[in-house]
């Protein structure tokens, strides 16, 4: 049973609960990393199991994109889940997971910067 809702969002058949902080330090500390990020939010959040559902909303209010994280004391697992032909269309794309696994693992990257060429 999830401990953390985010506000509801019908269109993905949300609906809306309550706050409740787990207990863990390191999912309770993932779960805040994952809500500074702008774009990113909480869905759901099972400390039993580890998991935390995320979402991603697009540039404006566009598509949304669910990823599923396990935190952990050596670093945090992120893995993408396409459950069928029409959720695959809402992957993230990589740079976007990129993103967030490298935020939730202390890591800064420089940017990259594309050049054309003549």
């Amino acid at each position: 049973m999830p401990l953390l809702r985010s506000p509801a969002d019908p269109r993905h058949g949300d609906t809306p609960g309550t706050f409740e902080e787990p207990a863990d330090a390191v999912f309770a500390a993932t779960i805040d990393a994952i809500r500074a990020l702008p774009a990113w939010e909480v869905v759901t959040a099972h400390p039993e199991s580890g998991e935390i559902h995320t979402l991603r909303r697009g540039r404006l209010g566009g598509r949304h994109h669910r990823v599923h994280i396990v935190p952990g004391e050596g670093g945090t697992l992120v893995n993408v889940e396409a459950l069928d032909r029409r959720e695959s269309a809402r992957a993230p794309r990589a740079h976007h997971v990129r993103e967030l696994f490298d935020s939730l693992n202390g890591r800064v990257d420089q940017p990259r910067v594309r050049r054309s060429t003549p």
